[in-house]
């Protein structure tokens, strides 16, 4: 009687054993479900917030901000967007630009409205500790426009070139810039088509845009080594827009 008690113990204690494994292992995938979908979704919604925004779009990953320097016109209201990545963020300007902190949670996609600050050369940088010394750092690059819109480079401002996409032709379809430089392009749809133009070198990231007539788009990147890269729309029908970057 004892065997056969010691034996019906031990036979659900196996059990016990398995159903308790086979709940671990079901939560387990249910979470990784989760996370997988969680991914997704940030990551659709990260796609979705760069496409619709008009200003400018950072993203902190990796110890580094995107873009190094980006651009904004004086004066003008400003719409960033700062996406953060799984840490938190205190993104900190220079003091004379008269910018609140901005803080971000982790996976958090936020828009901070703010009136451009007088023309010229802004800093900012992640204030988390440690973060300033492992790269996230950028500036802000203001501009003035003339009467008449256009933008107009200052001294301090980003060197670069104007393109216009018209024709089935991106004009002018060449420049020369130093490399290790802080660049500014600006296309604009003069044809009353859209367009998407991408960078050959594809370690440069967030510069592909989408252009409706008569809209105009400012593109601002540090020059990678000396070589020749290219700017094309890679839409069907348009292989014939393409403009090269000749960096010394």
């Amino acid at each position: 009687m004892k065997k056969k008690s010691k034996k019906i113990w031990i036979i659900t204690g196996a059990i016990v054993v398995i159903l308790i494994i086979v709940v671990i292992i079901i939560v387990v995938i249910f979470r990784k479900n989760v996370a997988d979908k969680e991914t997704i979704y940030l990551a659709a919604n990260k796609e979705q917030i760069k496409r619709n925004n008009l200003g400018p779009t950072l993203e902190i990953g990796n110890n580094i901000i995107t873009p190094k320097s980006f651009m904004v016109e004086y004066p003008s209201d400003v719409s960033l967007v700062v996406i953060s990545d799984h840490e938190a963020h205190d993104l900190v300007f220079s003091d004379n630009a008269g910018i609140e902190k901005i803080h971000v949670e982790p996976d958090e996609f936020k828009t901070i409205n703010f009136k451009a600050p007088q023309p010229g050369k802004y800093f900012l940088n992640c204030d988390t500790p440690g973060h300033k010394g492992k790269g996230e750092v950028a500036e802000m690059i203001v501009s003035v426009k003339s009467k008449n819109q256009e933008t107009v480079s200052l001294k301090n401002a980003a060197p670069g070139a104007s393109m216009v996409i018209n024709n089935g032709a991106i004009k002018p379809n060449n420049f020369s810039i130093a490399a290790g430089t802080t660049v500014l392009l600006t296309f604009t749809s003069g044809d009353n088509q859209a367009h998407n133009i991408t960078f050959s070198d594809k370690t440069l990231k967030l510069i592909e845009l989408k252009s409706d007539a008569p809209h105009k788009k400012l593109i601002t990147f540090t020059t990678p080594k000396a070589g020749e890269y290219s700017f094309y729309c890679d839409l069907p029908g348009h292989e014939k827009e393409i403009v090269k970057m000749i960096v010394k």
